[in-house]
């Protein structure tokens, strides 16, 4: 498209400036000679030309500003996980304490919520397909720039070995949900994932890229697993 609207101008400036100033400095310069044939066809030239600038301009302003005009944006609300922490360091004999921070940054009030919250810790580092389990989810409000907090608080007791094992990386740790969130007119996904790291602030970063989720094969998760949501 950029490059067809640099030709069509290209050419407007080409006829404007040089074929019509030629044509009207030939009209002038038979007319002194007296060439009334030379005259003629100079007009012809002219008329031609005007023409097809008329045209140029036409297509400009009738045809294709209706391709370029892009629709507005429908307003909408826009849910987004803003960031994510642990509560605290992780600590034998005690149950890790997930964050989840939830923004609308849209202009339209959200109603939604996270289900299946879920963890996962593995010393396979090749293990890629984590199962979701089911948990009774977390629902929420969202004005329009507005947060809350989801505090997720799962049954995993850890022990001095597994705290060692995550800490050091030969065991991997994960967190994740799915859910939803819809304003006035649509529904749209809302899901997360983060494996546990160290050296990141917070102790948690994105999941790498092809990590995927299935469906749970076993019992679904105690009721104590529900989450917790609060305003920010």
């Amino acid at each position: 498209m950029k490059m067809t609207n640099f030709l069509f101008e290209s050419l407007y400036q080409v006829i404007t400036w040089v074929f019509i100033a030629l044509a009207i400095g030939s009209i002038f310069y038979f007319l002194s000679k007296g060439n009334t044939r030379g005259v003629l066809w100079s007009s012809v030239g002219l008329v031609c030309f005007v023409a097809v600038m008329i045209g140029i301009v036409g297509d400009h302003y009738f045809f294709r500003s209706e391709v370029q005009t892009t629709a507005p944006a429908r307003e909408r609300a826009y849910v987004f996980i803003e960031g994510t922490n642990l509560a605290k360091p992780l600590s034998a004999g005690e149950k890790p304490t997930l964050m989840i921070y939830l923004t609308n940054s849209g202009v339209l009030e959200a109603t939604g919520f996270l289900k299946d919250l879920s963890f996962y810790w593995t010393s396979d580092p090749s293990m890629q397909s984590f199962p979701y389990y089911q948990s009774t989810g977390a629902t929420f409000s969202l004005a329009p720039t507005a947060h809350v907090v989801v505090r997720f608080k799962p049954e995993l007791v850890l022990n001095e070995e597994m705290v060692r094992g995550i800490v050091a990386g030969t065991i991997r740790l994960f967190f994740y949900a799915r859910g939803e969130y819809k304003d006035s007119g649509r529904s749209y996904p809302l899901s997360f994932c983060r494996q546990y790291d160290n050296d990141m602030p917070g102790n948690l970063i994105n999941c790498g890229d092809g990590i995927v989720f299935k469906e749970s094969e076993g019992a679904p998760k105690p009721e104590n697993n529900k989450p917790k949501t609060s305003p920010n």
